[in-house]
């Protein structure tokens, strides 16, 4: 039976922002909807673990099963209804929270690890699992922004306590909206939203705000402190209306000449080629012509 969401619809800004930027504002989702959607997941889930399930095996009938690094990841997960929320753009739990699975059978033994880490860890730390986990992987040509978990993953050295940091620049928000999450709290911050901040461990599903309450006034100032420590938010709001300058500067000179560049990703018109560059609606553009392929 597919579990149908636990979470409430939430209200705050950017939460709205993103049911628009979907084009999901006000729409109404019943209860076999979302489970056809969670159940079109979990196929898919499926679909990856029974890929996986193939490059082992090739590995297994290579002999090359043991002395074969093999990273399990994403880029970000997927919200599925919670909190009135689906794909991906915001910093609730599931949608931030990814696999990091690593395996060498050769190398080291099965563990399992308790920490925070993050994706800017990956470089550092297949560039120290190639070596032998104890050099400085993370300024070999120029500082890397991750953290070199070798050692961890080789011998079961703990983690390293710090914070976990995460941005969005992305279309849909008025301005950068950023996360700093330290142990089991989470403080996400924009200049144009009021913040929020989450305990998980006494709210694991994110659905009460404590940000401006008395009782975490000091690690709230704390947080704010790191965050502005580590962003200059007004100058990564100015490189980013920059870049979408740069941008379209380049995109209209091209329509301009009537020539597009060869970079262009060009579509072939077959569905598997399909892809959205326009400010209409997502669900209009992806599902809108479902009706006519079941005709």
């Amino acid at each position: 039976e597919i579990p149908l969401p636990t979470t409430p619809t939430v209200d705050d800004p950017h939460s709205q922002a993103m049911r628009r930027q979907y084009a999901m504002e006000g729409m109404e989702v019943s209860d076999d909807q979302v489970r056809n959607a969670r159940r079109a997941y979990y196929g898919a889930t499926s679909y990856v673990d029974a890929k996986m399930g193939q490059v082992l095996g090739a590995l297994e009938r290579s002999g090359q099963a043991d002395n074969t690094i093999v990273i399990i990841t994403s880029d970000h997960g997927e919200m599925l209804g919670d909190h009135g929320l689906w794909m991906k753009k915001v910093f609730y739990e599931n949608a931030l929270k990814i696999p990091m699975i690593v395996t060498c059978p050769e190398r080291f033994t099965a563990r399992r690890l308790s920490g925070l880490v993050s994706l800017v860890d990956l470089l550092p730390t297949m560039m120290g699992l190639v070596g032998d986990g104890h050099g400085d992987t993370t300024s070999l040509v120029e500082p890397l922004d991750g953290v070199d978990l070798s050692a961890s993953i080789l011998r079961g050295t703990p983690l390293s306590v710090r914070p976990l940091l995460a941005e969005l620049t992305c279309e849909g928000t008025p301005g950068p909206v950023l996360m700093l999450r330290r142990g089991a709290l989470k403080y996400i911050w924009s200049a144009v939203d009021p913040p929020i901040l989450f305990d998980l461990e006494t709210d694991p599903e994110e659905v009460i705000n404590i940000a401006g309450e008395s009782h975490v006034a000091e690690a709230e100032a704390a947080l704010r402190h790191d965050i502005t420590q580590h962003w200059d938010a007004g100058a990564l709001a100015c490189d980013v209306r920059l870049s979408q300058q740069r941008r379209l500067f380049v995109q209209q000179a091209h329509h301009a000449a009537g020539t597009p560049p060869d970079w262009d990703y060009r579509e072939s018109g077959t569905p598997d080629t399909r892809w959205m560059r326009s400010n209409v609606g997502y669900n209009a553009w992806a599902y809108g012509s479902i009706t006519d392929l079941e005709q």
